[in-house]
């Protein structure tokens, strides 16, 4: 069961007021738009943990499908629903980084791993916080020199495991690394992306309650 978030009831009943005086049609359409962002964020995140709680390939891809949706789309759903609420959520990660970890490598052994993938984004005593930008920026995979974001990944499994791009012609170089990577490399018999794909879900929901925009 989705429930509306306390913090944004305020703001709500005071738009109820000018909808039921009959405040014109403008406050009844702003009253309207802030009504359906929340309920589209809300639902939104509702079904990403969801299906997080018996996840497969398909519903991985699907949750990809809605991250891109909340996060990475022209008019994403999360930078609508804070416009429309003031709210901002932050997303918690490891303070100690990918790209960090190569760096550690690098002076340990003298040179780069082949292949590092993030896994856990969030297990970390020592974390930060990062907005929704930042966050899509995140690098979460490496290989042979070249760093993926999450938005990278999501964009991927989203976008081309999820069906939309079918033509591998239509692939960028990035997209046919990960192609090439995603069923090559695997962690516990699951495709890394899709592995990624689980805890980037999860650490969204997390840091979703943690800011106080959603609760399930």
């Amino acid at each position: 069961m989705v429930t509306y978030n306390k913090a944004f009831l305020p703001t709500l009943k005071a738009d109820f007021l000018f909808f039921t005086l009959g405040y014109g049609a403008a406050k009844q359409q702003r009253y309207a738009n802030k009504k359906m962002s929340l309920v589209f964020l809300q639902s939104t995140l509702g079904e990403i943990e969801e299906k997080l709680s018996s996840p497969d390939t398909y519903k991985l891809i699907r949750i990809a499908g809605l991250i891109r949706q909340l996060l990475f789309d022209q008019h994403s759903v999360l930078p609508i629903a804070q416009k429309e609420f003031g709210g901002k959520i932050t997303f918690s990660v490891n303070a100690y980084t990918i790209e960090k970890m190569i760096e550690n490598d690098i002076k340990i052994i003298g040179r780069p791993p082949t292949e590092a993938v993030a896994g856990h984004l969030d297990f970390m005593s020592d974390q930060i916080e990062l907005t929704s930008d930042k966050y899509g920026k995140l690098k979460v995979l490496y290989v042979n020199g070249k760093f993926f974001s999450i938005k990278d990944i999501i964009k991927y499994v989203a976008n081309k495991r999820g069906g939309i791009h079918l033509d591998e012609k239509n692939l960028d170089s990035e997209q046919q690394i990960l192609d090439s990577l995603s069923r090559r490399l695997h962690m516990q018999g699951v495709e890394s992306v899709f592995t990624q794909i689980f805890y980037i879900a999860k650490n969204i929901i997390k840091s979703a309650k943690k800011s106080g925009i959603y609760c399930a």
